[in-house]
């Protein structure tokens, strides 16, 4: 055991961002079984046509503002990616947009 030691606070974000992003629940798998099939419509949708709005994705999807609303809030939440620029990369990032479901 070492005594006196201790991680800068630099190391220590680093090994915590590396211990959450390796935890099996992070896993690009787990994420996107964690969605619905109509959740992960949305979130290809909505990563893919950047100029659109929400009620454009709407539209396109045949559910009324307040539902693909909905959808934006559980696919944030589900995949811990609250902004619309963190879920493009994410999906980029994990090929998402190539998955057949």
């Amino acid at each position: 055991m070492l005594r006196g030691f201790h991680y800068n606070e630099h190391v220590s974000r680093a090994l915590v961002h590396s211990l959450r992003n390796e935890a099996p629940d992070r896993h690009p798998d787990a994420l996107w079984a964690k969605l619905t099939t109509r959740e992960r419509e949305f979130l290809l949708l909505y990563t893919s046509y950047l100029k659109e709005s929400v009620e454009d994705i709407a539209r396109r999807m045949g559910v009324e503002r307040s539902t693909a609303e909905t959808y934006r809030s559980s696919v944030a939440h589900k995949i811990e990616a609250p902004s619309r620029a963190e879920m493009v990369a994410m999906v980029k990032d994990h090929g998402w947009e190539k998955r057949v479901w």
